[in-house]
């Protein structure tokens, strides 16, 4: 009995923490609670009151932010890990896959150049 109680305690303390990370997608964004709950087809203030008395949302609607939302990380919303932001070419923007690229590029430079010796420490 004691360990389904621990069990509960873990599925509360893991349900917050993906509200507060997915309200931290929603202000990285900049997009504010009302707006999000209309795109994902949220009643109005749902959203927001999940939040504040740190209650779960439903899985139906955790599939919805996701199909909606497709450059979040459902690794990160759920479990807390990897980054914020799929790194996936096909939902990136323009923008974001030239920075990205760019990265790329400069960090293939660095390595050939430090492999061959040309750039030393110190």
């Amino acid at each position: 009995m004691a360990a389904r109680g621990k069990m509960t305690t873990f599925a509360l303390e893991d349900e917050r923490m993906t509200i507060k990370r997915l309200k931290a997608y929603i202000d990285f964004k900049h997009i504010s609670v009302a707006a999000f709950e209309k795109s994902i087809g949220m009643s109005n203030a749902s959203f927001a009151k999940s939040l504040k008395g740190g209650k779960s949302i439903g899985s139906d609607k955790l599939e919805r932010i996701l199909a909606t939302y497709d450059d979040l990380s459902a690794e990160w919303l759920l479990r807390g890990e990897g980054p914020m932001l799929r790194t996936d070419r096909h939902v990136m923007t323009p923008e974001q896959r030239e920075r990205l690229e760019a990265a790329e590029l400069l960090a293939d430079a660095v390595s050939r150049l430090t492999g061959s010796g040309a750039v030393r420490g110190g």
